[in-house]
């Protein structure tokens, strides 16, 4: 069973504070808390390898479930053949209402979370044909979308790439952001080419010359990136010693002194 506790707070963020699923290989019912925070870095797709080949027969016909924001649904994806992922015949759909919008996937197998706009996800020579993804190697993934199209349908697949059948629980939040508090989307971290790392932070109602605080220490060398003409910038770049503050907590506060709700950045310079 997937439990979420959705809270707004200052109508700027949320918090899901836990996913529990039983523990792999048990017969009862324990359960592992996993914590999930929002605004975790979609990726764009990358091309299948023969390793990790996508069976075809899932998204060429299938049922399509209209989600309702705050309202999980769940499911279960059958196991792939050796040395492959399937993914699920089931496709999810939304058309989004508000300004960000937060997808969150928790299963007790690996499972990949794949979003494409306007047409379903299909398979094309063995490769999913996606606009996003969030591809890690566990069971919990999440996809945020900043300023989507209301006027498009968002189609959500499913990915299992485990060796058993992928029990899972999606939902999606869509979040209000006002516009005069900071907002957290997301963190990042790009290699420079003098091989040392910069730590990108995307929001929104940021402004120029705000302070950055990671877990209570303030980076010296921040830089402010796509300011519009009222002076709000949407990403933030640490580019001295960024590493040492990762993974950490996260806190953006505005010249007026505005603070924006903590973010859990998990990202670190080893992985």
């Amino acid at each position: 069973m997937l439990n979420k506790t959705v809270r707004l707070i200052g109508i700027s963020a949320f918090l899901i504070t836990a996913v529990l699923f039983p523990e792999q290989g048990s017969s009862g019912q324990s359960v592992r808390p996993l914590l999930i925070q929002p605004g975790v870095a979609a990726r764009e797709i990358q091309p299948a390898t023969t390793s990790t080949r996508v069976m075809p027969s899932a998204a060429m016909q299938g049922d399509t479930v209209e989600l309702t924001p705050g309202v999980q649904v769940m499911g279960s994806i059958p196991a792939p053949a050796q040395g492959a992922c399937l993914l699920g015949l089931t496709q999810f759909t939304f058309v989004p209402r508000e300004s960000i919008i937060e997808i969150v996937l928790a299963s007790d197998r690996n499972v990949d979370l794949y979003v494409r706009f306007g047409q379903r996800v299909s398979i094309e020579g063995g490769e999913i044909l996606a606009d996003i993804s969030s591809v890690k190697p566990t069971g919990v993934e999440n996809i945020s979308i900043t300023n989507p199209d209301p006027e498009t349908t968002y189609f959500i697949a499913i990915n299992n790439c485990s060796a058993e059948t992928a029990n899972f629980a999606l939902v999606i939040f869509e979040i209000v952001v006002d516009p005069f508090i900071p907002f957290i989307i997301s963190c990042d971290l790009k290699r420079r080419p003098t091989g040392a790392f910069s730590l990108v932070i995307t929001g929104e109602a940021i402004r120029e010359g705000a302070r950055v605080r990671i877990d209570g220490e303030e980076p010296k060398k921040v830089k402010f990136k796509n300011i519009s003409t009222n002076g709000f910038a949407s990403k933030i770049i640490v580019k001295k010693k960024a590493c040492k503050f990762l993974p950490g907590i996260i806190v953006v506060t505005n010249p007026d002194g505005i603070h924006s709700q903590p973010f859990v950045c998990t990202l670190s310079c080893s992985d």
